[in-house]
Formats: structure tokens, C-alpha cells, sequence
């Protein structure tokens, strides 16, 4: 193959792939393919336009077919690296495209994304814009809004049935992306009714693609034999996972060799067309930080991983009937002093080492009790071990909840009840308990799933698909280790990090 500026011709058929800034398109050269392929393939050349943010990637594949009604279907670049990928046609009662531009209707469409980020309001929008001018027919429009910090996308879907699909990895299967609502009419501006409601948020993990196809290819407005949906499904299910533009590559090509018989020798009625969105995982760090050190703790049959500090102070301290408390002091501001250090160990011992009183398994009394009259900024940790049970009671402040982790992932993570400061949960063999520390998000979560909704990168995040990974590796100081690289990666925080697991006793 020889490679000329900004192009790339083939000496077997003489086509060149004309490189632009997110296009890569196929043109003929000086002659004819010595060997073309069989039936209408080879007369659409196929244009290839990409698109790459931080958390998403889009390839788009289309052959154009002459003579068809115009239509719209682009991604849309919004700020803070969100994105939409739209598709517009104006079409009659047969979705058969009309010869309508449609250029004013998405500008209406597009000022609508960028300022207010509804899809369904911005098909409102594009709809009453339409009526206004006079139109009466019908509007088929799909819109995506895709969201890098949930790794998430909403979709608005009318008139497009089968064109949107969702490749998902965790299901391991194509599914629909959820509702459809009819084409659109001038009508429905007035009905009582809701017809421009957006699908749930589908929360997108690492390597999920989310596709959209055009009508040619759902076969609307292609007669009973038009389409090739069955073929676009049989392909995401074999191809899960891989490069969107291996995805779009194949699904172009089951769309060709899986044609009726009866229209093979046809002409498609619009233009093809097939986009695939990847989510981005996003990368755990590849070492420690300089500052702080990774400790680990034997504790019977517990062992707990944690972080520590520079500054922090990090005791296990036994008490009676086989039992054991950890206190983890920080204060980010400064230095603990050994005054302050040695009231928060004597009020602990004195609620939690009272043989003779009845709530010596109080850690969130001992804890309360031990801040008083300290500084707002001190925080305090205590996991208290009851080895005999299997079971752990915790207290913090200035620490996030911990998540529960079951033995083969994020499910099956037993018994975890949590309180306002603290809680406590049976760790079973291979269940752990992962603390966040002092990371920065919404509310108090307790599961991995609940995490994704409220964690930066959501399911795609290096963490989250650490969380899942758990399991794969038994020693727990390793396993905190992926945990710890996989949460500085997506926040670059470390402190007040830990997990809790069970170990065989020797």
C-alpha cells in the first residue's frame, strides 16, 4: 500500500482512505476494482468519522445512498466533554423521508442540548419548531447525551424502534436501551400525555457500547423483507467488547450479506448508517505515593490493610474475652500530640475493655466519647473485632462508610448494618470490608452498585472494577493494594483507605 499526504491508496483496487482531522473516508481511484464484490456494496463507498474524549469513543460508519430524503445523524460536542449523538428525519405516514431540510429543526435541537442537557425537551423543542413553520408530518428522532463523570448516558427515543441498542458487558448480552415512543406529530404538543419523557440513566462499566443504527438498517420504510436488525443483534452478542470500529466494521457487513434474496439486488431506501459509543475505563495508578505507607494488621482471624498517613497514629490494642479494637487518629491539619493520643486510647479501653458491664461492644460510644472537646478537624476510626462471631463493629468520623464486599464480587456481601457513625457487618470467608476513607462524594453508601451512581467515572471507574475484581485475589494486603492504586487513579486521594478480611488461622 502506498502512503501519500493525508491519504492512503490500495494498488490492488485503486481506492484511497482520505485522512481528516476525525474523518477517515473511502474514495475510488483512477479504475475499477479488479474484483468487485457481489451485489450493491462496492457502489457506496463507506466514510468512517471518529470522535474521542476522555471516557468515550465513537466511531461512525456510513455509506450514503444517492437519491435518498435528507436527514441528520452527527455527534454533537457539549462542554466539559459531554457529548450527544443525534439523528433526525423528517418522514410521512410510511417513514419515508421527505424532501425537507432539516438543518433549522436540528439547530433548535442542538441550542436546546447545549443549554438545558434534556434530550426529550429538545425533541419538544425541535417538534414545535417544525409545527410553527407549518409541518404536519411526522419527526423520527433519537437522541443520546452522554455524561463522562457517571460514565452514563440518557436517551429520548421516538419513532426509531430497534435502532438503539445497548451492548452491555455485566449482562453479557445486547439489550434495548429502553422506552420507545411513537414518531412525533404536531398533535402531540397538546395531548395530556407524555410523549417526551427520557429513558432511566443507563450506567455504562468499562468497554460497554451503546449503538445507534439508522432506519435502512431497522428496516423502517424498507417493505417486509427491508432491514437487518437480527443481523446487527447477532453480531454486538459476538462481538462484545471490542473496538467500536470493529463493531461498526462487521455490523456494515451483516447488514450486506444477510439481506432478503427478495431485495438483495435493491437499492436501500435511505442512507446507511451505524455509530458505536465505548466507554473509556479509566486507569489505576502504577505506584505508591511517596507520602504515607501501606500497613497490615493481624487480628486473630481478621487481617485489615490500610493506608496510614505520615501523621497518623495506628494502634491494635487487645481486650478481654478474645477481643480487639484498631484506632486510627488523623487530623489532616497537623501533628496529633502524645497528650491528645493517650486520652482518645484511655476513652476507648474505658468503654470497650469493661468486663463487668454489659455495653462493652459499643464502639460509636466509645468513639463520640473520645472526640469530645478535641478539634472539629480530628479524625477517628475504631474497628473492634469479635473473632468468635465473625463479627465487626466500627465507628468513624471524618471517614466514609465502608462497602461490603461479597466472597465472588459485589454480591453476596452478607449482613451490613449501618448506623450515623458507624455500624457493623459478619465478614465471612471471603467477604470483605472496603473503608473509602475521606473521599469526596455524595452521601453514605454501603454497596459497590450504590457507589457507581455516586463516584467519579461511575462504572467504568478503575475503582469500581477493582471492587468487582476483589475476589481474584486472596491475600488481602494485595487485594487493598489494587484497591488502593484503583482509587487514585480515579482521585488521586489515598488517605483514610482500608479493608478488612478474614484469613485462615495457622
Amino acid at each position: 500500500m502506498e502512503i501519500e499526504a493525508q491519504r492512503a491508496k490500495c494498488d490492488y483496487c485503486s481506492c484511497y482512505l482520505v485522512i481528516e482531522p476525525g474523518l477517515i473516508r473511502q474514495e475510488r481511484g483512477g479504475r475499477r476494482m479488479a474484483e468487485p464484490s457481489p451485489g450493491l456494496e462496492s457502489d457506496l463507498p463507506s466514510q468512517l468519522v471518529s470522535h474521542r474524549t476522555a471516557r468515550f469513543e465513537l466511531s461512525l460508519l456510513e455509506q450514503l445512498v444517492p437519491d435518498s430524503g435528507p436527514e441528520w445523524f452527527r455527534p454533537l460536542e457539549l462542554e466539559e466533554e459531554r457529548f450527544a449523538l443525534l439523528y433526525l428525519r423528517l418522514v410521512d405516514a410510511e417513514s419515508q423521508p421527505l424532501e425537507k431540510d432539516p438543518e433549522p429543526t436540528f439547530r433548535v435541537l442542538e441550542a436546546s442540548l447545549r443549554q438545558d442537557e434534556d434530550p426529550g425537551l429538545s425533541a419538544y423543542l425541535a417538534l414545535e419548531h417544525l409545527v410553527s413553520q407549518g409541518y404536519r408530518e411526522y419527526l423520527e428522532i433519537c437522541v443520546l447525551l452522554f455524561d463522562p463523570r457517571s460514565s452514563s448516558v440518557v436517551t429520548y427515543n421516538a419513532g426509531c424502534p430497534g435502532s438503539l441498542l445497548w451492548g452491555s458487558l455485566e449482562e453479557g448480552r445486547t439489550l434495548d436501551s429502553g422506552r420507545i415512543n411513537q414518531a412525533l406529530q404536531a398533535r402531540m404538543l397538546r395531548e395530556q400525555r407524555d410523549y417526551f419523557s427520557n429513558s432511566s440513566r443507563i450506567r455504562m462499566a468499562a468497554d460497554d457500547i451503546m449503538v445507534l443504527c439508522s432506519a435502512s438498517y431497522a428496516g423502517r420504510g424498507e417493505g417486509p423483507y427491508g432491514g437487518a436488525l437480527s443481523a446487527l443483534h447477532r453480531s454486538l452478542n459476538e462481538h462484545l467488547g471490542e473496538h467500536p470500529l470493529r463493531v461498526v466494521a462487521l455490523a456494515k457487513n451483516a447488514f450486506w450479506s444477510d439481506r432478503a434474496p427478495a431485495v438483495q439486488n435493491l437499492m436501500p431506501r435511505s442512507h446507511l448508517r451505524v455509530a458505536a459509543v465505548r466507554v473509556l475505563p479509566v486507569e489505576p495508578w502504577d505506584s505508591l505515593p511517596s507520602q504515607g505507607r501501606l500497613e497490615s494488621h493481624r487480628v486473630d482471624s481478621f487481617e485489615v490493610a490500610l493506608w496510614r498517613g505520615p501523621r497518623d497514629f495506628v494502634q491494635v490494642l487487645p481486650l478481654h474475652a478474645e477481643r480487639f479494637v484498631l484506632i486510627w487518629l488523623s487530623d489532616p491539619t497537623g501533628e496529633l500530640s502524645p497528650e491528645l493520643v493517650e486520652g482518645v486510647i484511655n476513652a476507648v479501653v474505658a468503654v470497650l475493655d469493661r468486663p463487668e458491664h454489659g455495653d462493652n461492644e459499643n464502639p460509636r460510644r466509645a468513639g463520640r466519647e473520645a472526640l469530645e472537646g478535641l478539634p472539629q478537624t480530628t479524625r477517628l476510626c475504631l474497628m473492634q473485632f469479635m473473632p468468635i462471631h465473625a463479627r465487626v463493629k466500627y465507628f468513624r468520623r471524618g471517614w466514609k462508610q465502608p462497602l461490603a464486599l461479597g466472597a465472588r464480587g459485589l454480591r453476596d456481601s452478607g449482613a451490613l448494618q449501618q448506623f450515623d457513625e458507624g455500624g457493623e457487618a459478619t465478614v465471612g470467608p471471603g467477604c470483605r470490608l472496603f473503608f473509602p476513607g475521606a473521599q469526596d462524594y455524595r452521601g453514605e453508601i454501603s454497596t459497590g452498585a450504590a457507589l457507581a451512581e455516586n463516584w467519579n467515572g461511575g462504572k467504568a471507574s478503575a475503582l469500581y472494577r477493582a471492587l468487582v475484581a476483589h475476589w481474584r485475589t486472596k491475600d488481602t494486603a494485595r487485594a487493598f493494594t489494587n484497591l488502593l492504586l484503583a482509587t487514585l487513579g480515579d482521585s488521586g486521594r489515598a488517605d483514610g483507605l482500608a479493608l478488612i478480611g478474614t484469613r485462615d488461622l495457622e
